[in-house]
């Protein structure tokens, strides 16, 4: 965002960002072109600055390995896994053991991949998922929200 814009909207996700107690996920809906995804980088990058920020998915529809919803969860786990020694130590020998989780259902994948390892190592972080309307697969993006509101 350039200087001096969005901020009410800035200054809300960020508290937001900072406050685990509240819900674990935060959605920012309008129409096209109201600069969801400028937002989006935004608060990104300065979670990343704050070292705030475990993983980002920016959905494309212009590039096929981000508009595919099946790579959504394994793409952030990864991400995840190389930020967090914990989440690694837990993430790292499940894969091992079992590599098809990428192709199971989003559910389990992110049940699996992101759910599981992130309780059981007690990392708490923010995880940006952004424009999933553009990803092009047989799934529809709701089916990511459907898994995210559970």
């Amino acid at each position: 965002c350039l200087k001096g814009t969005r901020g009410p909207v800035l200054y809300g996700i960020g508290l937001w960002a900072r406050d685990f107690d509240k819900t674990p996920v935060y959605w920012l809906n309008g129409l096209a072109g109201t600069g969801k995804s400028t937002i989006a980088q935004t608060i990104s990058e300065r979670l990343f600055a704050d070292g705030q920020l475990g993983a980002s998915f920016f959905c494309s529809r212009d590039f096929e390995a981000r508009s595919n919803l099946q790579l959504i969860f394994p793409t952030l786990a990864v991400q995840l896994a190389r930020k967090f020694a914990g989440f690694r130590s837990i993430f790292a020998p499940m894969v091992l053991s079992d590599p098809g989780l990428a192709y199971e259902s989003l559910y389990n994948q992110m049940d699996k991949l992101i759910v599981q390892p992130l309780k059981e190592s007690g990392v708490s972080t923010v995880v940006v998922v952004d424009a999933l309307d553009e990803c092009k697969d047989k799934e529809p993006a709701s089916a990511i929200l459907s898994v995210l509101g559970r």
